[in-house]
């Protein structure tokens, strides 16, 4: 995380500018396959932006690659919180549920994404953690 030393110093240009290069280097990081690093980042823009569904579901989706699976489902909770149109946060929560071995919680949260305007490529992986609860 050296390039936290060469963000700017003035007030001014640090708010924005600093959260911007935050976020992007922790979405670099996130494709990287640098979940811990990300972690970090997503984590700090999060709490810099408590309001920006993008810092949270960063974070959601590090901690369910670290198989962080309790911390992931509170990181999409806030995610769904702050954007309740988004069917991803309920899919994704699902999953979570799926390696938590808790089949119940899954099913619902796959309901409630299917209450949500979907895509088609959506719809099919949804489908397709049904048919793996339906052989749980």
């Amino acid at each position: 995380m050296d390039f936290i030393k060469h963000l700017p110093a003035t007030k001014e240009a640090n708010t924005l500018q600093q959260e911007q290069m935050v976020y992007t280097q922790a979405v670099q990081e996130y494709e990287k396959g640098n979940y811990l690093n990300a972690h970090d980042l997503f984590l700090l823009f999060s709490s810099q932006n408590p309001l920006q569904k993008e810092g949270w579901q960063g974070l959601a989706a590090c901690q369910q690659m670290q198989k962080a699976y309790s911390d992931s489902l509170t990181s999409w909770a806030m995610t769904a919180l702050l954007d309740a149109s988004d069917p991803y946060p309920h899919f994704h929560a699902a999953e979570c549920f799926i390696a938590q071995n808790n089949f119940p919680e899954a099913q619902k949260t796959l309901t409630k994404a299917l209450s949500l305007p979907c895509t088609e490529l959506l719809l099919e992986q949804i489908h397709s953690l049904t048919k793996v609860l339906n052989h749980a």
